[in-house]
């Protein structure tokens, strides 16, 4: 039997759990032996790793696995604070050298909002700013890894133009591979294609205002509409579409569900990056309402910046049917291309998963 310490973000959030999922899922299937986890739930504060956690490892566990999801954010005060290493964990250095397991990085990347103004740090890199303290840092994990792998082109290309030594592999987010689960599969069919909208919680008032305006534009071309929530509790507020529109919000108790919900959609207008990360993984054209440098990355990994509207910059409703009218237009086009980039990224995840069970 194999025992891993898995660190991600939490089961909150489903695309952070997804990640985590997809990445079990590839390392299941390139070994025969049972494989048994403890997750480490990164994304709260208290979480802290402390010296007795780290006896633990050493003692009962094989491997440590950190990903997938964010794991490098610009520094401010209390970020500091809660993760001394300037990274979305929160053990100290000293901690972190005593690690005698080997420690996997799998599908890791930069994340930082658009439009952020704060510019307190020395180096930039696409417009994110990192002190001295939290690039050496980051190199160090790399140094301390044995294995590192990243969810994006621009996140390698930051961590080489910093001075990482180490082999920096990619691995595009691995929930996109989540398998079909066929006692979650829908039962409901739409006679109309289908639009699946996903905003934020904290979307700006006037991308929702837009959202809540286009929403009869499409019905009137004979679409249906239903919001996807990506958060396993309350789900994102869908205030607006739900009250004057009586748009269905659809909450998914696991990842699996999400993405078995995202199969059922003709195309997805969603501004989470995991939303844009389940439509391609479900094969669906998706507009990009980009709140974050994640969402620009992915669109342009997988040719989809025509199809991007940044929530910090300002655009009619107008445009936003327009470039929806186009991606009709090139569905098949848009959907022939994403399944050769998904076999491609799924034989480099693979192949990534093959190397960890080696080392181990």
């Amino acid at each position: 039997m194999i025992r891993i310490l898995h660190l991600y973000g939490n089961k909150v959030n489903l695309g952070d759990w997804g990640s985590a999922l997809g990445i079990k899922q590839l390392l299941k299937s390139v070994t025969t032996e049972k494989i048994e986890y403890m997750d480490w739930h990164i994304s709260y504060e208290g979480n802290k790793i402390k010296e007795n956690l780290v006896s633990k490892i050493n003692k009962e566990y094989d491997a440590v696995i950190i990903g997938g999801g964010g794991l490098f954010k610009k520094r401010t005060k209390s970020f500091a604070n809660n993760w001394p290493l300037g990274i979305l964990i929160n053990i100290s250095r000293k901690n972190m050298e005593r690690i005698k397991v080997p420690i996997f990085i799998f599908s890791v990347g930069l994340n930082q909002d658009l439009g952020e103004k704060r510019r307190l740090f020395q180096k930039n890199y696409n417009g994110i700013y990192f002190d001295k303290k939290q690039i050496d840092n980051i190199r160090f994990l790399t140094d301390v890894s044995t294995l590192f792998s990243v969810r994006d082109v621009d996140t390698r290309c930051f961590l080489e133009e910093i001075g990482c030594s180490k082999t920096i592999h990619l691995t595009p987010c691995p929930s996109m591979f989540l398998c079909r689960n066929k006692k979650n599969e829908p039962k409901d069919k739409h006679i109309k294609p289908l639009v699946g909208i996903n905003l934020r919680g904290n979307a700006p008032i006037s991308v929702r205002n837009k959202i809540i305006k286009i929403v009869p534009m499409l019905q009137n071309r004979e679409f249906d509409i239903i919001f996807l929530s990506h958060n396993t509790q309350k789900g994102e507020r869908a205030k607006g579409l739900e009250d004057s529109l009586g748009i269905k919000k659809i909450i998914s108790g696991t990842p699996m569900q999400l993405m078995d919900n995202y199969r059922k959609l003709a195309f997805t207008i969603g501004m989470r990056c995991h939303s844009n990360i389940f439509s391609f993984g479900a094969i669906k054209p998706f507009i990009s309402l980009s709140y974050n440098i994640k969402n620009n990355f992915f669109a342009k990994m997988v040719g989809m910046e025509d199809y991007l509207l940044p929530t910090n910059k300002e655009w009619i409703v107008n445009e936003l049917m327009d470039v929806f009218l186009e991606m009709v237009e090139r569905e098949i086009e848009i959907k022939n291309k994403f399944k050769i980039l998904k076999d491609k990224f799924y034989s480099m995840n693979r192949e990534f998963a093959q190397k960890i069970i080696q080392f181990i």
